[in-house]
């Protein structure tokens, strides 16, 4: 892939940045969440989604010293543990 391919998925992670900062910032930006909703189709949220989470989870790997695939694999105990009410964050 060329840098020129890789605009749009980059253009698109920085969609979900903005949806996920439109939804920490809670009940004042519920236009602005809706609208980039409306405005993003489920490709590119998706896409863009696995950028961002990409680029976070190469981030935690080099923070803590992890390997890349032990941070995966504690993110996702993480999140199950999460739904299933025990909560780790």
């Amino acid at each position: 892939m060329t840098e020129r391919d890789l605009l749009p998925l980059v253009h698109d992670a920085q969609q979900v940045a903005g949806l996920l900062a439109a939804r920490r910032r809670g009940q004042e930006a519920e236009e602005d969440l809706a609208l980039l909703l409306r405005e993003t189709d489920a490709k590119a949220l998706a896409g863009g989604a696995m950028l961002l989470a990409d680029v976070a989870v190469g981030l935690l790997s080099h923070l803590t010293g992890e390997d890349y695939q032990h941070c995966v694999r504690r993110l996702t105990v993480d999140l199950e543990s999460a739904v299933a009410g025990g909560g780790s964050g």
